[in-house]
């Protein structure tokens, strides 16, 4: 059902934010493993602060994503996110979505998220106007019934996912490992 292919597309977005941060962090963490000449040439401050990544990675430090996002650009010595504006509010209503999503409550219980305790109705109010909805969905609440099934929601979070990468890799200065294509934005 259209429900379905949209959370799977909120869930995997947020998925593929968590892998590309971990894989960053485990690129430079094995840095000594593989010699890091590419690395030590072309990204020396990311270089001599080796240990620090490699210390966060190893220690499987329970660290919100967008948290993971940050300390790599401070120990790159490059600008952070502004968590009050775009493209980091957007993640994190993103992250928030997915958050909702798999922990899902009944509606008269609070649904706990990563970064509060979120209502439905806050949830409708971060994400409205965000996206187009579906004008066939049926009459219902926002969350999770009639954002969850409009094509504009899958949409939205697959392309705040590229922004805020995009956005990352642009500040650290490295390019992307997939195909950059695909992400580039238009």
């Amino acid at each position: 059902s259209q429900r379905s292919f949209v959370t799977s597309a909120v869930i995997l977005s947020v998925s593929s934010l968590e892998g590309m941060i971990n894989e960053f962090f485990s690129d430079i963490r094995d840095i000594s493993v593989r010699g890091g000449n590419d690395v030590k040439e072309n990204y020396p401050e990311l270089y001599r602060k080796s240990n620090l990544f490699k210390y966060i990675f190893t220690e499987q430090l329970r660290i919100k994503v967008l948290d993971k996002y940050q300390i790599a650009l401070i120990l790159a010595n490059k600008k952070e996110f502004e968590k009050g504006s775009n493209p980091y509010q957007d993640t994190q209503c993103l992250i928030d979505l997915r958050n909702a999503l798999v922990h899902y409550n009944p509606s008269w219980q609070r649904i706990i998220t990563a970064s509060d305790y979120i209502t439905p109705e806050k949830i409708e109010r971060r994400l409205k106007g965000k996206f187009t909805l579906n004008p066939r969905a049926p009459r219902g609440p926002f969350f999770p019934s009639t954002c969850m099934i409009s094509h504009g929601c899958a949409e939205w979070a697959v392309n705040t996912t590229r922004i805020f990468l995009n956005e990352f890799y642009n500040r650290i200065g490295k390019e992307l490992w997939l195909d950059s294509e695909l992400l580039r934005t238009k």
